[in-house]
C-alpha cells in the first residue's frame, strides 16, 4: 500500500476486524454517506461490556487516520456521555 492512501475499508479488513473476529465479534460498515461511516459490530460485541472502549480507544481513530475522506465514524450500538466519549479516547491517548 506504498505511494497511495489507505482506505478506511482496507484497514478495516486487515486490522480491525480480525482483531475483533478472534473475540467472537465483527464489525462491518453499514452505511457510508458523504464521509460519514456508520458501523455495526455482531457476535459477541452486542453483548460487550468493553464495546465502548473498543468503539472509542481503537476502532474509531484508526478509521478516521487512516482515510482523510472519512469525517466521523459512528455507531448506534454506542451510547456514552460526552465527558465519557473524551475519557475513553484520553485513555488511549487520542485527540477528542
Amino acid at each position: 500500500m506504498t505511494g497511495r492512501n489507505t482506505t478506511a475499508a482496507e484497514v478495516l479488513d486487515a486490522e480491525l476486524r480480525p482483531r475483533i473476529q478472534a473475540h467472537g465479534g465483527d464489525v462491518r460498515v453499514e452505511r457510508d454517506e458523504f464521509g460519514v461511516l456508520q458501523l455495526r459490530f455482531s457476535g459477541a460485541c452486542q453483548a460487550c461490556p468493553a464495546l465502548a472502549m473498543t468503539f472509542f480507544g481503537v476502532v474509531r481513530p484508526r478509521l478516521l487516520a487512516a482515510d482523510p475522506g472519512v469525517t466521523e465514524v459512528r455507531c448506534d450500538q454506542v451510547s456514552v456521555s460526552e465527558h465519557a466519549r473524551r475519557r475513553l479516547e484520553s485513555l488511549w491517548n487520542h485527540q477528542a
